[in-house]
């Protein structure tokens, strides 16, 4: 029966470079900080990102003070984006998770 296509691996390392590009991180700040201010967000806040890649969005929100869990199906992504939150003293929950939602209560952020 094989498994879908987002669970190959390739899929991911192949399209990464196009996906989170130089560009894709720099507007990350912008985003986060529209996403802040439609939402009324304040730093020490819960938020979740999911999918989180690599840590584009994940990491912005931690730098500015939130509390942030990384979602993604991608166990190298979940790596990368914690490599990077310890190389910048941030600290980012992660919970790889399997199509369906296993391992994560969405109830803890209001789902």
């Amino acid at each position: 029966m094989g498994f879908a296509w987002y669970e190959d691996e390739r899929v991911w390392k192949e399209t990464e470079v196009f996906q989170f590009s130089e560009k894709a991180w720099l507007a990350a700040k912008e985003q986060v900080e529209a996403i802040i201010k439609l939402l009324g967000l304040t730093p020490g806040m819960r938020v979740l990102d999911m999918p989180c890649g690599p840590g584009r969005h994940a990491l912005e929100f931690a730098r500015r003070g939130f509390q942030v869990t990384g979602v993604d199906l991608n166990p190298s992504f979940i790596a990368q984006a914690k490599e990077r939150a310890e190389k910048e003293g941030l600290k980012l929950e992660d919970c790889p998770v399997h199509f369906g939602g296993e391992g994560i209560w969405l109830g803890e952020f209001g789902m």
